[in-house]
């Protein structure tokens, strides 16, 4: 499984975010499913139901994400001065390359 950052100093490997991307695929997989019974509900208060609910499986998922870069920003700037970033470039510069639409 893919991990959500990985790190080298120049002796090991370090990786973040092993068991949370399961978590995040999941919880991916979940958000999808309830968009597509939102597109098929009749009901207009069944799907305003379902809308709230997707808004807070997509709160989860920011959260984790935020969480996941948090820790290892954190983890690596009290352990080691220079690593390399698997995603170091969408992490820091992301937002400004990749507008984000409403």
């Amino acid at each position: 499984m893919r991990t959500f950052i990985t790190g080298y100093d120049g002796e090991k490997i370090v990786e973040f975010g092993n068991r949370d991307m399961g978590k995040i695929q999941r919880l991916c997989s979940h958000l999808d499913n309830l968009m597509s019974r939102i597109d098929l509900s009749v009901a207009k208060r069944q799907r305003r139901a379902m809308r709230k609910a997707s808004y807070r499986i997509r709160e989860k998922i920011q959260s984790l994400v935020k969480d996941l870069r948090m820790e290892s920003c954190t983890v690596f700037s009290k352990r080691i001065q220079s690593y390399l970033f698997a995603y170091f470039f969408y992490i820091f510069h992301g937002s400004q390359v990749w507008p984000q639409t409403k």
